[in-house]
C-alpha cells in the first residue's frame, strides 16, 4: 500500500514482519509542504500502519531508508514515536554560527523521542540505509540508535548531509 503521496509504503511480509519503506520525510500532501498538514497526514498513515492487531502480529518490522531525499526531522521524531514506550535522546545538534571560526557554535538542540498515543510497536527492526540515505533520513535513522531494543542496520553508511534551516 502507497501513502503520503508516494513517500511511504507499507507491505506485510512473510513470517509476521512488516516492510515499511520511507523515501522522503516531506511533501506528504500536495499544498506547498505545509509542516502542520504533513504531520496531520503521517499521523492518519501511521494510524492505518500500526493497528492494534497488526502491532501485536509483527515479529519483526523492516524499515526502509536506502533512497531517503530528507525533509521535516519532525516527521521522524513522529514516526520514532511509534516505535517506543519510554522517551529517551534521539539526537542533539549544534550548528557552526560563524563561518570564518570552526570553534564557535550556536546552542545545543536536543530532540526527544516520545512515545506516541496511539499502537505503538516495540520489537525488532531491521533498517536498511545507504549513502542515498540523506538529512532527516539520517537523523530518523540517530533517533533510532538508542531505542531498546536497538535496531539492527543493513547496508551502508548515510551520506551525512545535514540542511537545517536556521
Amino acid at each position: 500500500q502507497t501513502y503520503a503521496n508516494g513517500k511511504i509504503v507499507y507491505a506485510d511480509l512473510p513470517g509476521g514482519r512488516g516492510y515499511l519503506r520511507i523515501t522522503a520525510f516531506d511533501d506528504f500532501v500536495d499544498d506547498n509542504n505545509s509542516p502542520l498538514r504533513n504531520r496531520a497526514e503521517l499521523a492518519a498513515v501511521l494510524d492505518e500502519i500500526f493497528t492494534p492487531s497488526r502491532v501485536d502480529y509483527w515479529s519483526g518490522l523492516v524499515i526502509d531508508l536506502r533512497f531517503n531525499t530528507g525533509g521535516d526531522d519532525a516527521l521522524g521524531l513522529q514516526i520514532a514515536g511509534r516505535l517506543t514506550n519510554r522517551s529517551y535522546t534521539g539526537y542533539a545538534k549544534q550548528a557552526r554560527n560563524d563561518p570564518a571560526d570552526p570553534t564557535r557554535y550556536g546552542p545545543l538542540r536536543t530532540a526527544t523521542v516520545t512515545p506516541a498515543d496511539g499502537p505503538r510497536y516495540t520489537g525488532p527492526i531491521r533498517l536498511l540505509t545507504s549513502d542515498l540515505t540523506i538529512s532527516a533520513g539520517e537523523t530518523f535513522t540517530m533517533a533510532l540508535l538508542d531505542r531498546a531494543p536497538a535496531p539492527i542496520r543493513i547496508g551502508s553508511n548515510t551520506q551525512g548531509v545535514f540542511s537545517d534551516v536556521m
